[in-house]
């Protein structure tokens, strides 16, 4: 008997593929209707995407129902801020207390839009603002959802802590909820060789990330692509010739924009984290950040906005990372505490300029007993010479002896040839550390000293202290013993008035520390002087 042939098409086949088929169909249909914009994909003529259109629009919120704007003042004893009903951005903050260069306000204005307003659908949404002391709340409602937002004024620290609820009603969804804040690109310029001694003092574009996670990112102007066209909050490409994606970061919990002394900032409170973007346009870079949802539930929002002088207090009482913001390079371990053991010193003497000697003074005394054995050091080095020129001139021909017998009597006296050098090599973090702390921070932006120095973290205008810091280093020069050759002995006779011109364009309380530091030195190298006479 032959076998019955077996065929693909059995019960059991047939049977698997009718409940593969129905619950397919059963997914597709709970998805369409759950999600029915993802799913419809029909061509549509020109009058049906008309109508089409317009069934959404009278789904869509109607954003503009209130046409009339609303302008609401906080006015504090540090800044006053002019908040706008769309959006419930800020149309205009004055900080009070700070100066520009032409001794005029500090004025946060945006060109068109109010900074930190909130958009969803892609449009401002008009609030209803109610004020109450230095508290601001804002209400909205529509056939989609009820969106109330309140923004606490936080004076002290130059911010606003705001909390958004955003409310769907049934079978309705948001998809998404954006704010955008920007800031005027500085418009000094300097490149090539006065940019390494100008770049400190001059205010640049300062921009600041931290995104998935722990990632920080530091953004200048030539990082920024040009915003050519935007797609859902976004840019999507630069308008340069060559074409390159602007690109997004994701899980972002900090955003900053600013110059060197002031800026605006975006720390996120949420468990959700955003999405955000910074590019430029004309003349000003811009930041987005977009919070995407994944479902039309009730959605609490809370963040953090600066708006204010960026000083070391501020940032770190805000959270989240924001102070490092601040850029001190690579001694920012070293520049952090010396900063803040400034502002304690002046919190002592009330004066930045004293804060600065005292400082100084600090700084000199921990490093005087290795100034002592650096003295010591040179005197040996000094008393042995005749010696070490003897042997130099007798094993001249054999290079190798040569150098056995002068470690040799090294050795034997206990000297150091670098001896005299531990110090300048010690000194150099601190110094390149102050040189970012007294070029970069707003505690002594404006601060001034005496007579003629009315800002600390200005050139002296009359070049007093640099001059005074190359005359005491001359001074250091003409009492301290060396056994140089003349090729060296000359340049080293050169560094005073290298120096001289390297301090005219430093910060004064950079040219304020560096003459009292020399000072400091001068008196401690006369007192080793007479000491070896005695």
């Amino acid at each position: 008997m032959s076998k019955q042939k077996e065929s693909f098409l059995d019960s059991q086949t047939v049977i698997a593929l009718v409940l593969i088929l129905l619950a397919w169909w059963a997914w597709d249909s709970y998805m369409k209707r759950k999600y029915p914009k993802h799913f419809n994909k029909n061509p549509i003529t020109r009058v049906e995407k008309n109508k089409q259109d317009l069934d959404l629009k009278e789904e869509k919120p109607r954003l503009q129902q209130i046409t009339k704007e609303q302008e609401v003042w906080f006015k504090g004893e540090k800044m006053e801020v002019l908040f706008s009903s769309k959006g419930l951005g800020i149309k205009k903050l004055k900080l009070k207390k700070y100066f520009d260069r032409n001794q005029k306000p500090i004025i946060f204005k945006p060109e068109n839009e109010t900074l930190f307003s909130s958009v969803v659908f892609g449009e401002t949404i008009p609030f209803q603002v109610e004020k109450k002391e230095n508290i601001f709340i804002g209400k909205f409602s529509s056939s989609y959802a009820t969106i109330t937002k309140k923004i606490e004024v936080q004076e002290e620290d130059f911010a606003l802590n705001v909390k958004t609820e955003i409310e769907p009603f049934e079978n309705k969804e948001i998809e998404s909820f954006s704010l955008s804040f920007s800031h005027k690109l500085p418009q000094e310029k300097t490149s090539g060789f006065l940019k390494m001694f100008l770049i400190y003092g001059m205010d640049i574009l300062k921009g600041f990330l931290i995104y998935e996670g722990k990632e920080e990112k530091r953004i200048f102007e030539k990082d920024l692509l040009v915003c050519g066209k935007k797609s859902n909050d976004f840019c999507k490409q630069s308008s340069s010739e060559t074409l390159v994606d602007v690109p997004i970061y994701n899980n972002t919990s900090v955003v900053a924009l600013g110059g060197k002394y002031f800026g605006k900032a975006f720390v996120n409170k949420s468990e959700l984290l955003p999405l955000s973007q910074l590019s430029k346009k004309k003349n000003r870079a811009e930041a987005v950040i977009k919070y995407d949802f994944l479902h039309s539930k009730k959605q609490n929002l809370e963040y953090t906005i600066f708006l204010g002088p960026k000083s070391l207090k501020s940032l770190e009482a805000l959270g989240g990372g924001l102070n490092e913001w601040l850029d001190f390079g690579f001694f920012s371990w070293m520049a952090r505490p010396i900063l803040l053991f400034l502002v304690w010193l002046q919190n002592i003497c009330h004066n930045w300029g004293l804060a600065i000697i005292l400082l100084t003074f600090v700084i000199r005394l921990l490093l005087l007993p290795i100034n002592i054995k650096s003295y010591n050091s040179m005197k040996v080095m000094q008393k042995i010479q005749p010696e070490l020129k003897q042997l130099r001139e007798t094993h001249k021909s054999d290079p190798k002896k040569m150098n056995q017998e002068v470690m040799s009597l090294m050795k034997k006296h206990k000297a150091n040839p670098l001896g005299g050098c531990l110090p300048m090599f010690i000194q150099l973090p601190v110094f390149f550390a102050l040189y970012r702390v007294l070029g970069e921070s707003i505690e002594l932006y404006q601060s001034p000293f005496i007579g003629w120095i009315y800002d600390l973290s200005l050139k002296d205008p009359y070049f007093v202290f640099p001059i005074l810091g190359g005359l005491v280093l001359f001074a250091q020069q003409t009492i301290t013993p060396m056994n140089l050759p003349k090729e060296q002995a000359r340049l080293i006779k050169a560094m005073p008035l290298v120096f001289t011109i390297f301090m005219l364009n430093l910060p004064s309380g950079l040219s304020l520390y560096i003459f009292i530091s020399g000072l400091f030195g001068l008196v401690q190298q006369l007192f080793f002087v007479r000491l070896s006479k005695s």
